[in-house]
């Protein structure tokens, strides 16, 4: 409020409750909107895998890779992705996995379950996560030599990250 040469008010009402008063100036010069700032596509379609348990958070994924020019798959638990992964028709350039995707798996159990079947995918994995990282997730990080994402996180780099990883 401060910042915006405004001020609040704070009212008891009586009965019970609390009555907010706002005082902002009134703007002196019409502001132009920016115009949207232009995506740089990516430098080549992906297929794309997400991972993620929070619907939000998937949408949210999927929407930002699309618009990038990725074709996208979705995948809400770690069952999901491995039926994704298995699937004879699906080939996957980069995956991006949340670190937490439930109470039983994290993204590690699924990293480790790829490097076990030693085809390679666990090397197109991209890591998520929102949470500050404890010790015991910087370690597995370090350990995975995998790249990271921390949210929230732009559409540059979203981008910067796939086509880093398409090009391992």
């Amino acid at each position: 409020m401060k910042a915006n040469a405004g001020r609040m008010y704070l009212h008891d009402v009586e009965g019970g409750g609390l009555r907010v008063g706002v005082e902002l100036p009134a703007a002196l010069e019409v502001i132009e909107p920016r115009p949207a700032a232009r995506v740089r596509p990516a430098d080549r379609p992906l297929e794309v895998l997400v991972v993620d348990d929070e619907t939000g958070v998937r949408r949210a994924f999927e929407k930002m890779a699309t618009r990038l020019g990725h074709h996208v798959t979705a995948a809400a638990t770690y069952g999901d992705a491995l039926e994704q992964l298995h699937d004879g028709t699906a080939r996957f350039d980069a995956l991006l996995v949340d670190v937490h995707l439930d109470a039983t798996h994290s993204g590690f159990d699924l990293w480790d379950a790829l490097r076990m079947e030693g085809r390679g995918l666990e090397r197109r994995i991209v890591f998520t996560t929102g949470d500050s990282i404890s010790a015991r997730t910087r370690d597995a990080l370090q350990r995975s030599e995998r790249p990271v994402l921390k949210k929230p996180f732009n559409l540059e780099e979203l981008r910067e990250v796939l086509d880093r990883v398409a090009g391992e």
